[in-house]
């Protein structure tokens, strides 16, 4: 994916966007916003998510057993058979009004895994509902700010650098941490291998469309001639999914009946 230079603050509305998983009772379903800087990359991952659980006397490990977001980053490329010292793990876990140095951590890899180091980043979270119990709540998010030089690199790549991106996202739903299988991007991804990961382009690409004069126009609907068209919506329309349950009826939702939409820059899980 391309992502955009921000010369001066980021504009959340204008940040590249991606998304994964569903909107399930147990699955959960992320936004992904990223851009840059002349000093530092911009990540930002919103998740629906029913149950939120974070470990209140987190000694700063053991981060995946809870709900947290794991962001890897190949400086190379997505061209890694094993984590070379110009790959990067970044893991922040869900917390309340906290300090987060006990809430995140970094990893650089070592030609074989990862080694825990010291780097300087910065990570936020937020959330919808009361973690840590059984009542019903309705997601969270973390913002991560990567200075370029914490990555080695003495200002920002130059536009069309091409790194090797992952994202996985942890899930905990109960105080015993009954297993619940990691949602990533892309799919089939493995942690050491950044050739399974996504690739992520600096700035936008350059757009030079030929000079053409349109000679008509065509209607393609469902039904309409005979024709069979297969599409899916994005969310809701007008009224956010009202009248639905959110986690057990809005990922399978059919609005096939919908004359209108609505579509709208969240910064938040509603």
């Amino acid at each position: 994916m391309n992502i955009p230079f921000f010369s001066d603050q980021f504009l959340f509305e204008e940040t590249a966007i991606f998304w994964f998983g569903e909107v399930k009772p147990i699955d959960n379903y992320s936004d992904v916003r990223i851009g840059y800087t002349d000093e530092e990359l911009f990540v930002h991952v919103a998740i629906y998510d029913r149950l939120l659980w974070y470990d209140v006397y987190s000694l700063g490990d053991n981060f995946e057993e809870w709900d947290a977001v794991t962001l890897y980053l190949d400086v190379d490329g997505n061209v890694g058979i094993a984590p070379s010292a110009r790959t990067y793990r970044f893991v922040g876990q869900l917390s309340r009004w906290v300090e987060r140095n006990n809430y995140q951590v970094a990893y650089q890899g070592n030609g074989s895994g990862w080694t825990k180091v010291e780097l300087s980043f910065t990570s936020e979270a937020g959330h919808r509902g009361n973690p840590n119990d059984s009542s019903r709540d309705s997601g969270w998010r973390i913002t991560y700010h990567i200075p370029f030089t914490s990555l080695g690199l003495s200002g920002p790549p130059t536009k069309g650098d091409k790194w090797g991106l992952g994202v996985a996202v942890h899930d905990r739903d109960d105080a015993n941490d009954t297993p619940i299988t990691d949602k990533q991007w892309p799919t089939g991804m493995k942690s050491l291998q950044s050739r399974t990961w996504g690739q992520l382009a600096f700035g936008l690409p350059d757009d030079s469309p030929s000079p053409s004069q349109a000679q008509g126009s065509v209607t393609i609907r469902q039904g309409l001639n005979g024709v069979n068209v297969v599409d899916g919506e994005v969310g809701g329309h007008t009224n956010c999914g009202q009248g639905l349950d959110r986690f057990y009826e809005w990922g399978d939702a059919n609005y096939a009946y919908i004359d209108r939409i609505n579509i709208q820059n969240q910064y938040d899980v509603a």
